[in-house]
C-alpha cells in the first residue's frame, strides 16, 4: 500500500515538468492547481455571488500596501504580504496587465529583497518558522507561474531552504523542535506548486511528510492531531492551530500528496463544524475550502453556502469596506491582522476555482438566496457502527475576540494645569525640572534631549504609536528620514519613546508633551489582549514588546495618578507573573522553558515600576531574578551570560560579524542595574564593584567600523554607572558625551535623531535609536540614586 501511494505522490511531484511550458491558465489542464482561473473565475463567479466582494477585497488590500511594497501585520509582515500576493495572483490571471499590476510587482519586489543568503525569506524573529517560509515560497512560485518576469531562482532558493528546515521527525513546525499539521500543510502546498512548474522536489521530503501525516491521523474521531503523541506542538497564538484548522490542514496535505485514506469522519466533522451561516475561524474556513475543492465535496452547494456567509461578513461601509474583521481569526489577533483576514477570505472565495478537479457530476448551480443544506455521500455502515454524531468530539466553544472600546483619555483627565508642575517622589523625584536644571548649568545634554524629544514627537503616528518601519510617512517628501526598522517592533519602540517623554517629566496630566503621552498610552492600551498580553504573541519579540510596554504604562499610570489605567497595567503585570518559567525567569514565549538575561532585565524593569506605584507584584519573581543573575555571573569578572555563565550577548542572525558580541558588556550592565533594583549594594556584595570595573573596560565609542556601537549597552551602562557613582560614573561620562552628543543629527528633518547604526537598530530603526539615545541622556534625572 505504501509503495502504491508513494508512486502516486511521485507522479504528482516529479513528473510535472512539461507543465512548466504550458499556459498557466489553460482551461483544459487537468492539474487541480495549475488549471487556475482565467475564464473559470469569470464564468463561475456569478454562481457564487463573487463579482463584487472579491474585487472590493482586492481594492481594499491595494490601499493598505505600505510604501515599501509590504502589507502591515502585528505578527509577521512576511506572512501578511505573502497571503495578500496569493490573493492577487489567484484572482488576477495575467496580473502584469491587470488593474493591480503595480501593487503585485511592488509586493513581489519586497518579498524578493527579504531573502537572505541561505534562501530564507521569513523573519527569523517572528517565531513562525517554516510556516511563513512555506507561504512566502508558494507566493514566489505562483508569481513565476503567471509572470514573464522570472522569480524562479529566488523561489528555488526559498524552496531549498524550506526542505533543509525539515525536523528530525520528518515534518515541519513553528520551530525546529516540534512539527505541526498546519505547517506541514503549507509546506506540502509549496512542494506541490514547485512540482507543477518543474522544480525538482526531493523524494525524501515528500515520503517523510506522508509518514508524518499518517502518524497524526485520528480516524476514529475525525481529524488530525497537531503532532504524533503530543497536544502541545504549538503555542495557542500560532496561526491555523484550532482543532478545525488542524483537521483541515491534515486533509488538505494528504489530498495534495495523493495519499488520503479513510477521510469520511474528517469530512463529516469539517462540514458540520464549519458553520457556513456564520464564519468565526477564517483560517479553518480557507483550509477546508481548499481541501474540499480537491475532492468530491467540490460540487457547488457547500461552496455556495460558504460564499453567502463570507459575503455577509464582509465590511460594507466605512474606511474598511471590502475587508474582513481580524476578530474572525482564532488567537490573539487584533486590528493589525485585518490584512491577513481579508486575504484568507478572498482565497476561500475562489478555492474551488483554484484547486477544483472536474468531476462528472459537476453541474453549475443557480444563485441561492438562502444557504442550502450540505449533502455528503453516505457509506455503507457495518453492524454496530455508531451514528456519525455520536462519534464526534465536540470542539471547545469558539468565542469571537471582542473589539476593545476605549473612551478618549482626555475625558478622564483634569485639563486645568496645576499651579505647580507635577513631580514624582522617591526614585522618580528628579523628573519634571531635571532638564531645566541641566540647562541652567549650561550642560549640552539638555539641548540634545530637547531635540531628540522634538524629533520623536514629529514622527508619532496619528494613532499614537511610533511605527518602526513607516515612521518616514511623517516626513516631507523632499527630506524623508531614512532608517526603517521592522513593524513587528512597533509595540516595543512605542514603549521606549513613551518612556523618553515620561522620563523628561511629561505625563497624562502635565508637561510640554502631554498630548504625545496621551496618544501613546491609549494606543498601547488598545493593543492589550484579554490575557493581559500587550502586542502580538506571534513573534520572538513578543516578550520584549510586552515588557517595555508594561514598563511604560506602569510609569504613565503612577506618574499621572491616572486611576482608569490601573486595570490595564495590573493585567499586564499579571501576564508577566504567569509567563515566567517555574522556578526560573523568562525568554521569548510564556513558560517556554528557556531563560535569558536580556528579556529578564526588561521584565524586572516593568515589575519594579509597577511595584513602585503600589500595584500588586508578588515576591517570587524578584527572588528568582536574583537567583538567575547569581547563576549566570562570572565571579572573577562580574560578566553576565546570555542563557548561561560565560555566554556572550545574542546577535541578530547574520549580524555577528558586523557587531561582534565580545565588543559589548550589555548584559553585564543590565545585570548590574538589576542588582540595584533588587536592593543590592556594592558594600554588601563586592561583585557589583567587579562588574562595574569590567564595564569601564568597554566605554562608549561611536565607531561604525569596529562594530562596538550598542545603544542598549550604553543605556544600561549609564544607568548602572550612575547608581555606582564616584569614579565609575565620572569615567563613564567622559566617553558617553562624545559618543552621543557629537553624533546626534543636526540638520534636516532627521535633526535630533540618531542614525540606526548600532546593534539591533535594524529591528527598531531610527525610532529605536533615538528613544534609547534620549533615555540614556535622561539618566541624570530619570531616577534618583537608589543607594545613598
Amino acid at each position: 500500500m505504501i509503495s502504491t501511494r508513494w508512486r502516486i505522490a511521485s507522479l504528482l511531484f516529479c513528473s510535472l515538468a512539461p507543465l512548466a511550458h504550458q499556459s498557466a491558465f489553460a482551461q483544459d489542464d487537468p492539474n487541480p492547481i495549475a488549471g487556475r482561473l482565467a475564464q473559470g473565475v469569470r464564468e463561475q463567479a456569478p454562481n457564487h455571488g463573487m463579482q463584487q466582494p472579491v474585487p472590493r477585497a482586492l481594492s481594499w488590500l491595494a490601499t493598505k500596501q505600505a510604501d515599501d511594497g509590504s502589507w502591515p501585520s502585528t505578527g509577521s509582515r512576511v506572512t501578511s504580504t505573502s497571503l495578500a500576493l496569493l490573493a492577487f495572483l489567484a484572482n488576477e490571471p495575467g496580473y502584469e496587465k491587470g488593474g493591480h499590476a503595480r501593487t503585485v510587482q511592488r509586493g513581489l519586489a519586497w518579498l524578493e529583497h527579504r531573502q537572505q543568503a541561505l534562501g530564507w525569506v521569513g523573519d527569523a524573529m517572528s517565531g513562525l518558522g517554516a510556516y511563513e517560509q512555506a507561504i512566502a515560497t508558494t507566493a514566489l512560485l505562483e508569481s513565476h507561474r503567471v509572470s514573464k518576469r522570472s522569480t524562479l531562482p529566488i523561489a528555488r532558493a526559498a524552496l531549498e531552504a524550506l526542505v533543509r528546515s525539515t525536523n528530525e521527525d520528518g515534518g515541519w513546525g513553528f520551530s525546529r523542535w516540534s512539527s505541526h499539521t498546519s505547517v506541514v500543510a503549507q509546506v506540502t502546498l509549496a512542494l506541490r506548486t514547485a512540482g507543477e512548474i518543474g522544480v525538482p522536489v526531493p523524494d525524501t521530503a515528500t515520503r517523510r511528510a506522508i509518514e508524518w501525516l499518517r502518524a497524526c491521523r485520528d480516524g476514529d474521531k475525525g481529524g488530525f492531531s497537531p503532532a504524533p503523541q503530543t497536544k502541545d506542538a504549538a503555542a495557542p497564538w500560532h496561526p491555523a492551530t484550532s482543532r478545525l484548522a488542524t483537521a483541515a490542514s491534515g486533509l488538505l496535505a494528504e489530498r495534495l500528496l495523493g495519499t488520503s485514506d479513510d477521510e469520511r469522519n474528517t469530512i463529516r466533522m469539517l462540514a458540520r463544524k464549519i458553520d457556513t451561516k456564520s464564519i468565526d475561524d477564517l483560517e479553518a474556513v480557507c483550509l477546508t475550502a481548499e481541501a474540499f475543492a480537491l475532492g468530491a465535496e467540490a460540487e457547488p452547494r457547500w461552496h455556495d453556502r460558504l460564499a453567502h456567509a463570507l459575503i455577509a461578513a464582509q465590511s460594507k461601509s466605512g474606511i474598511e469596506v471590502g475587508s474582513w474583521s481580524p476578530g474572525l481569526l482564532q488567537g490573539a489577533y487584533r486590528e493589525g491582522e485585518r490584512t491577513r483576514a481579508t486575504s484568507l477570505a478572498a482565497l476561500a472565495l475562489v478555492a474551488r476555482e483554484r484547486f477544483h478537479v472536474q468531476h462528472p457530476q459537476d453541474v453549475a448551480a443557480e444563485p441561492t438566496e438562502e444557504p442550502v443544506q450540505v449533502e455528503l455521500p453516505e457509506r455503507p455502515r457495518a453492524v454496530g457502527d455508531k451514528p456519525i454524531a455520536e462519534e464526534m468530539v465536540e470542539d471547545e466553544e469558539i468565542v469571537e475576540e471582542p473589539v476593545l472600546q476605549d473612551e478618549p483619555i482626555e475625558e478622564h483627565i483634569v485639563t486645568e494645569e496645576p499651579k505647580e508642575t507635577l513631580e514624582a517622589g522617591g526614585k522618580y523625584g528628579g523628573r519634571g525640572r531635571g532638564r531645566a536644571r541641566l540647562a541652567q548649568r549650561g550642560a549640552p545634554t539638555a539641548n540634545a534631549i530637547s531635540k531628540g524629544l522634538t524629533w520623536l514627537a514629529k514622527h508619532q503616528d496619528p494613532e499614537g504609536c511610533w511605527r518602526a518601519a513607516s515612521f518616514g510617512d511623517r516626513c516631507p517628501v523632499s527630506d524623508r528620514c531614512e532608517g526603517a526598522g521592522l513593524a513587528v517592533t512597533d509595540v516595543g519602540t512605542t514603549g521606549l519613546a513613551l518612556l523618553a517623554f515620561l522620563g523628561d517629566g511629561s505625563t497624562l496630566r502635565t508637561g510640554p508633551h502631554v498630548a504625545v503621552v496621551r496618544r501613546a498610552v491609549l494606543w498601547l492600551k488598545q493593543q492589550q489582549a484579554d490575557n493581559g498580553m500587550i502586542g502580538s504573541e506571534a513573534t520572538r519579540m513578543a516578550h520584549y514588546n510586552h515588557a517595555i510596554a508594561t514598563y511604560a504604562l506602569a510609569e504613565a499610570y503612577g506618574l499621572s495618578a491616572y486611576k482608569p489605567l490601573e486595570r490595564t497595567v495590573q493585567q499586564a503585570v499579571d501576564y508577566i507573573e504567569k509567563a515566567r518559567n517555574p522556578y526560573k525567569v523568562w525568554r521569548y514565549y510564556a513558560r517556554d522553558g528557556g531563560n535569558d538575561s536580556s528579556v529578564t532585565t526588561w521584565m524586572l524593569l516593568a515589575l519594579s515600576a509597577a511595584k513602585d506605584f503600589k500595584l500588586n507584584v508578588t515576591k517570587d519573581a524578584p527572588r528568582y531574578v536574583e537567583a538567575w543573575f547569581e547563576e549566570v555571573t562570572d565571579p572573577s569578572t562580574g560578566s553576565v551570560g546570555y542563557t548561561k555563565r560565560g555566554e556572550n550577548s545574542s546577535r541578530e542572525l547574520g549580524k555577528g560579524t558586523l557587531f561582534p558580541p565580545d565588543k559589548t558588556e550589555a548584559l553585564t550592565a543590565a545585570g548590574l542595574f538589576c542588582r540595584f533594583l533588587l536592593g543590592q549594594t556594592p558594600q554588601e556584595n563586592p561583585i557589583l564593584y567587579t562588574a562595574a570595573d569590567t564595564i569601564l573596560k568597554r566605554p562608549p565609542s561611536w565607531n561604525p567600523d569596529d562594530g562596538s556601537i550598542d545603544l542598549c549597552y550604553w543605556l544600561f551602562g549609564t544607568m548602572a554607572m550612575y547608581q555606582m557613582g564616584g569614579r565609575h560614573w565620572s569615567d563613564w561620562t567622559k566617553s558617553l558625551g562624545p559618543a552621543l552628543l557629537d553624533t546626534q543629527v543636526q540638520k534636516g528633518h532627521a535633526a535630533g535623531s540618531w542614525n540606526p547604526v548600532s546593534a539591533w537598530s535594524s529591528d527598531g530603526g531610527r525610532v529605536f535609536s533615538t528613544a534609547l539615545g534620549v533615555l540614556t541622556l535622561e539618566t541624570y534625572y530619570r531616577y534618583t540614586r537608589l543607594i545613598r
